[in-house]
């Protein structure tokens, strides 16, 4: 017994180290809920090299996805960031693990199938109904300034929900350059410009460079032009 349960916590720091090395970490929030409530298992990644994940978790017979959402790779401060969040919901009370998760990882050098932790997650029963008789006494009138104060904060977390929401579609824009020194059309829109990134053989300066315009939102056309042409000379 004591063998097995050193073997086993081996194991699991040996997974632990292999995604801290990847730049993934998995996250459940919260880690305690009651059947029926919603929770968010957070998949991450973020790291220097370049880097995109796709996910491969088994289904669960107690906890059922509702909803996905995927934010695309991007490049900030110089590092790769991408994130995939599921929305779960538990039909019964118990503590539940999800086992055998991957994480297909694209590099520069290939696909790496990254080994994910078993996932965790308790459920709680609900409390024991009161079959009391006795009337129960009225709740406390609420202060309306605390009520005031939760509206703000509510309309606030909207307000920065919606610019975090417009702010990522902006950033994934980028412009159109019609001709490159004379050459025939060249559309310079982010599918485009990543299949130029993926099929050859950059110089790390044009690699930068395309990285910021299809990770990272940025702008400096010319610049792209003016290293495309160094590197068509070539």
């Amino acid at each position: 017994m004591k063998v097995a349960l050193m073997v086993s916590v081996i194991f699991g720091c040996l997974l632990a180290v292999a995604q801290a090395g990847s730049g993934m970490a998995v996250e459940v929030v919260p880690s305690t809920v009651k059947p029926g409530e919603l929770f968010e298992l957070r998949v991450t990644m973020e790291r220097e090299e370049f880097g995109r994940f796709e996910l491969k978790i088994p289904g669960h017979d107690h906890l059922h996805r509702v909803a996905v959402e995927e934010v695309p790779v991007r490049l900030e401060d110089g590092r790769y960031r991408q994130q995939e969040t599921w929305l779960l919901q538990a039909d019964s009370s118990g503590e539940f693990v999800i086992d055998g998760g991957l994480a297909l990882l694209e590099t520069h050098e290939g696909i790496e199938e990254v080994k994910l932790e078993p996932i965790r997650v308790e459920v709680l029963p609900f409390a024991t109904v009161d079959e009391s008789s006795e009337p129960l006494e009225f709740p406390e009138e609420i202060d309306e300034v605390a009520e005031g104060g939760q509206v703000a904060w509510i309309i606030g977390g909207v307000l920065m929900a919606l610019g975090c929401w417009w702010w990522m579609l902006k950033s994934n824009r980028t412009g159109v350059v019609e001709e490159v020194a004379g050459k025939s059309e060249m559309d310079l829109s982010p599918e485009n410009l990543e299949r130029l990134l993926d099929e050859r053989d950059w110089s790390d300066e044009a690699r930068q460079a395309l990285s910021e315009v299809v990770y990272g939102g940025g702008k400096d056309v010319e610049r792209v032009m003016e290293i495309l042409r160094k590197e068509e000379a070539r």
